[in-house]
C-alpha cells in the first residue's frame, strides 16, 4: 500500500491512525534493582485489522504483533509499537500532521531532549561499584532527583491526555 501512495499524503494518513487508534507518550518502567526509574518514548496501536499496522511498520520500522482477545468472543488484536529514536523520528515527521495526539507528541521530544542531556544528570551516588577490569569501587550514580521530577512531569502529563491518569483514579 505504501508503494502506491507517496509522501505527505502516507504520512497523513499514519498520522490519522495513531490519532484515532494509538497512543503517543512515556512509558515509565521502574525494575528492580534500579535505583532510578527509567524513561521511554512510545508509539503504540491495536487494532483488529493488520494492514494499516502494516503501513506504520513500512514507515518507521518495529514489527505488527498478535495479541490475544481480552474477552472470550472478541476478534483477534494485532499490535504496532516503536519506542524511544524510532519513535522521535515518527514523531518528527508526523507532527504536522498530527491533530489529536499533537500535545502528547510534543512532550515525548521534550523527554528525548532530556534524556540525551541525561549523563549530566547523573549525580546522585546510590552507591559503589566494580568496573569490568578495576580493583578499586567507583561511584555508582543514579539521575538527580530534579531529573526524575521533570521525566515524571513529562509522563504525567501523557498520562493525562491519553486518559489513563483518570482510569487508575477511577479503579
Amino acid at each position: 500500500m505504501t508503494t502506491a501512495i507517496k509522501g505527505d499524503v502516507t504520512l497523513a494518513y499514519a498520522a490519522g491512525i495513531i490519532d484515532g487508534e494509538g497512543y503517543v507518550g512515556i512509558k515509565r518502567a521502574s525494575h528492580k534493582g534500579r535505583y532510578t526509574k527509567g524513561y521511554h518514548a512510545r508509539i503504540q496501536v491495536r487494532m483488529v485489522d493488520r494492514e494499516p499496522l502494516d503501513v506504520l511498520s513500512d514507515l518507521f520500522g518495529g514489527s505488527v504483533r498478535h495479541e490475544r482477545p481480552h474477552f472470550l468472543m472478541h476478534r483477534q488484536l494485532f499490535a504496532w509499537e516503536i519506542s524511544n529514536a524510532k519513535a522521535e523520528s515518527a514523531i518528527r515527521r508526523l507532527l504536522p500532521f498530527l491533530l489529536i495526539k499533537h500535545r502528547p507528541a510534543k512532550r515525548v521530544l521534550v523527554l528525548r531532549r532530556l534524556m540525551l542531556r541525561g549523563l549530566r544528570h547523573r549525580t546522585r551516588v546510590v552507591g559503589t561499584r566494580y568496573a569490568f577490569g578495576r580493583k578499586d569501587a567507583i561511584p555508582n550514580k543514579a539521575y538527580s532527583e530534579q531529573f526524575i521530577g521533570w521525566c515524571d512531569k513529562l509522563w504525567m502529563d501523557c498520562r493525562k491526555f491519553n486518559g489513563l491518569a483518570a482510569i487508575e483514579a477511577a479503579a
